[in-house]
């Protein structure tokens, strides 16, 4: 059930629109479990789009430590600034690529609850939006990559993203771990 779609051919397609209804929010309530399930291994994923767990709908799920942002049909209205970062996938295990992204992006989207919304992100959230977006777009950090460096391990991978990217993925891996350990903790207090 927490398969990552790996298949490079299945990733170029694009996504069809999203329409907020049961069908919708059940693929929703996968992708928040296919996060959490991730959260507690090697390999940590903070957002996710529908096509990575075999959904061709437009809508992504951003995670900021419990609270999910669940967009539909997200498009980016406005970009501005540049930076490059080093960057993981979870349908790219095998790679890291260095992507030039916004450092600021406004998004306009619809909700789970079928109201339009509109989020301004910074840095971090800017870089996951772009990075899902572009997989509803059919385009992978192999196709931004401006440099790509392939790891033999998910624990490598993340290694790789932290020395290059510094204090930014530092924080995000310590406060994922925290997280996990809370899990475990909590876990062993209902033993």
């Amino acid at each position: 059930m927490f398969e990552l779609i790996t298949d490079r051919e299945v990733l170029s397609q694009k996504s069809k629109p999203a329409k907020v209804d049961e069908e919708s929010l059940g693929i929703l309530k996968q992708m928040h479990e296919t996060i959490l399930h991730y959260r507690n291994t090697e390999s940590p994923i903070a957002a996710l789009a529908a096509n990575q767990i075999g959904y061709p709908y437009r809508i992504i799920v951003l995670c900021n430590g419990d609270e999910f942002v669940n967009m539909f049909n997200p498009e980016i209205a406005i970009a501005d600034g540049s930076v490059e970062i080093w960057e993981g996938c979870g349908s790219i295990p095998s790679a890291v690529c260095l992507c030039e992204r916004p450092r600021f992006t406004l998004v306009n989207y619809t909700d789970e609850k079928n109201s339009p919304m509109i989020l301004p992100l910074n840095e971090l959230g800017s870089h996951l939006a772009c990075h899902e977006i572009d997989h509803l777009d059919g385009i992978t950090i192999l196709d931004r990559s401006k440099k790509t460096e392939y790891v033999e391990s998910e624990k490598q991978k993340t290694d790789v993203l932290i020395s290059r990217n510094g204090p930014l993925f530092a924080e995000l891996k310590a406060r994922q771990q925290a997280e996990a350990n809370m899990s475990k903790d909590a876990g062993s207090l209902v033993k």
